[in-house]
């Protein structure tokens, strides 16, 4: 899954399970996996659904950064260790717009694309959208499951019944 040509940064996975690493222009990263807030009627899937997030804590917007390849690929192999130690489980995540119009919808592209590169063979991709244009909102989601994973009919009506229940509260 991860590419050869840009070797992943050096990452640690902390107390709290979460990971973390620090790319050469000195950015902490923290990528996390928590228990999915999506309940099903049957209660049986919910701690097979984890919600996935990484985030730049010290990285300004504002500043013009390279593109760092090894970030990917460090995410890409943190997700690869994730799926070796939980085969049966899937990773919810969620690009939304809150921090900015284009965001959510740029993110979604991004890992679109890092799906196809590194993913498309040992992993399924199912892929929300909820555009909610009268809160100026946009969220775009992704179920990532290995192939053949014998929950995934399940799991996506679970999610298809989260959205729903999520999008009559708006």
């Amino acid at each position: 899954m991860a590419s050869n040509l840009y070797p992943p940064y050096l990452y640690k996975q902390e107390l709290d399970g979460s990971y973390s690493f620090l790319s050469d222009e000195e950015i902490h990263y923290t990528i996390t996996f928590k228990q999915n807030s999506i309940t099903d009627p049957d209660d049986n899937l919910s701690p097979y659904i984890v919600d996935f997030s990484f985030e730049a804590g010290n990285y300004n917007l504002s500043e013009k950064r390279k593109f760092d390849r090894r970030i990917k690929a460090t995410i890409v192999s943190i997700l690869q260790d994730f799926f070796q130690q939980n085969p049966d489980f899937a990773i919810w995540y969620v690009c939304d717009s809150m921090d900015r119009k284009t965001r959510g919808k740029s993110r979604s592209i991004l890992f679109e694309r890092w799906y196809q590169e590194e993913g498309k063979d040992i992993l399924e991709k199912y892929d929300f959208e909820l555009i909610e244009e009268d809160l100026d909102l946009e969220i775009y989601a992704s179920l990532l499951v290995k192939k053949y994973n014998l929950l995934i009919e399940d799991m996506l009506r679970a999610i298809q019944e989260g959205i729903s229940e999520q999008t009559n509260k708006l």
